[in-house]
């Protein structure tokens, strides 16, 4: 079991502040199990006063080894790439239970 979270921030030009609103989708694919594949995550922003945005989305989620995570974003050219300021990572809460696990007393 695994937190999995992205922010990714947006610098605004005057030009890209009329934008009606960018968004960011976190997907998932099994290549052993394609029926498993979309969507996990999804933000949307609409507006924007600030220079900046940030879009933050996290969630616990069941990874198998294999495997596939992508990070699709709207506005790609107002993204700060900067690593400090758009990153996904994941964090692991739980190890998987195996059919060989067992509880000693």
């Amino acid at each position: 079991m695994y937190y999995l979270y992205s922010s990714i921030n947006f610098v605004l030009t005057k030009q890209s502040s009329h934008t009606s609103s960018y968004s960011t989708s976190v997907y998932l694919s099994r290549p052993r199990r394609p029926s498993d594949t979309g969507a996990l995550l999804k933000s949307t922003h609409t507006g924007g006063q600030q220079s900046q945005e940030t879009l933050f989305t996290g969630g616990v989620f069941h990874l198998q080894a294999g495997d596939l995570i992508q990070v699709c974003v709207s506005g790609r050219d107002i993204v700060n790439f900067k690593s400090d300021s758009t990153y996904t990572g994941l964090i692991m809460l739980a190890a998987p239970v195996t059919a060989t696990s067992t509880v000693k007393k």
